[in-house]
């Protein structure tokens, strides 16, 4: 394993070199040159080729283009946004010797160093990048939708299954479910490696609809476990807040009560329901069965359909932590359709 030079190469590089890393030097040979004494520059070589297989491309980590991804609130924080980015940067120096990466790179894009973005780009517009692999009677299966976002692009790709693009859109699905990444951005790091902005806080606000109304609004957190706990329940007051703006006091119990006493004892008249009330809650009686079924009415609507607002995802802040960033303008290319923010998945 020549840890000795391996672990020469980590202190020069200030990163590790993981073990894909290594073995693909090793196969190149610049291991092998390295070790030879009659060459001069063969550590320089090892070293040149070990910081271009892990290079990242850090002009601030590339922000998620969903709107679903973060919550203004969980980014409020300057401390807070700090430890993103901090975390963005070291989970990209890990992924960088990933062995999944690594293999990719090699096999399917014929090099062993990340792109340009120009080179992505135009890497992406090639025809026989989106076609299977293996043509004739072969049947490749329905084609995929590859989402792809660096710093000047935004892109849903319409790809063939068996392509090469259909193996960077699998591969950076899996990169997604092992780093706190979105496809779009993985997909950006295998091929550029642009260092995502990690996604420790997801928000996602889905509505239902019925009867023309909206009938249900849930909120669903995917919450990294080092995240405050306060920065969780500010997101959700906040969300909270809006989809129920001034609707969301608390149902008395009495309310409640009333509501089960009534629909326990349907098909009973109000006036006899009166009766068996006041007898039952003398404390909390009512003075008139029109009163009575005047709060059950209210409650019933309350508990049954509260008045639900849409959740755009709009509460005010900056979204990101980061009020001079502009949003990726959207490429169109052939075989692509206008990416969409989503506002409630």
């Amino acid at each position: 394993m020549h840890i000795a030079l391996r672990r020469r190469m980590e202190r020069q590089l200030g990163q590790p070199v993981s073990d894909a890393a290594w073995e693909l030097a090793e196969k190149e040979r610049y291991v092998a040159e390295a070790l030879d004494p009659n060459l001069a520059d063969g550590q320089e070589g090892l070293l040149g080729y070990l910081g271009e297989l892990l290079r990242l491309t850090d002009r601030g980590p590339v922000h998620p283009r969903s709107r679903a991804s973060g919550h203004p609130a969980a980014w409020s924080s300057d401390d807070l946004m700090a430890r993103v980015r901090a975390v963005s940067r070291l989970v990209a120096e890990d992924a960088a010797g990933d062995e999944e990466i690594l293999r990719f790179r090699h096999r399917v894009l014929g090099r062993d160093t990340p792109m340009s973005p120009d080179e992505a780009e135009a890497y992406l517009e090639l025809p026989e990048a989106r076609e299977p692999r293996l043509k004739g009677s072969f049947d490749p299966g329905p084609a995929g939708v590859l989402k792809y976002q660096n710093r000047h692009i935004s892109h849903d790709l319409h790809v063939w299954a068996g392509s090469p693009l259909d193996e960077l859109r699998k591969l950076a699905g899996s990169l997604a479910q092992s780093y706190p990444w979105e496809p779009a951005q993985a997909a950006a790091f295998v091929l550029e490696g642009l260092i995502p902005l990690a996604r420790p806080f997801v928000l996602h606000v889905p509505q239902t609809w019925g009867k023309g109304e909206r009938r249900r609004a849930r909120i669903f957190m995917e919450v990294d476990a080092w995240i405050p706990a306060a920065t969780v329940l500010r997101a959700y007051r906040e969300v909270q807040r809006q989809i129920l703006p001034g609707h969301n006091r608390p149902v008395s119990r009495r309310t409640v009560d009333l509501v089960n006493f009534v629909l326990q004892r349907r098909p009973a008249t109000w006036p006899k329901l009166l009766g068996l009330w006041n007898s039952e809650h003398p404390t909390a009686g009512y003075s008139d069965y029109r009163h009575m079924r005047f709060a059950f009415e209210r409650a019933r609507r309350s508990l049954l359909v509260p008045r639900y607002r849409l959740y755009s995802g709009e509460t005010g802040g900056s979204r990101s932590g980061d009020p001079d960033r502009k949003p990726p303008a959207s490429k169109m290319a052939k075989g692509t359709q206008p990416s969409r923010q989503a506002t409630a998945p």
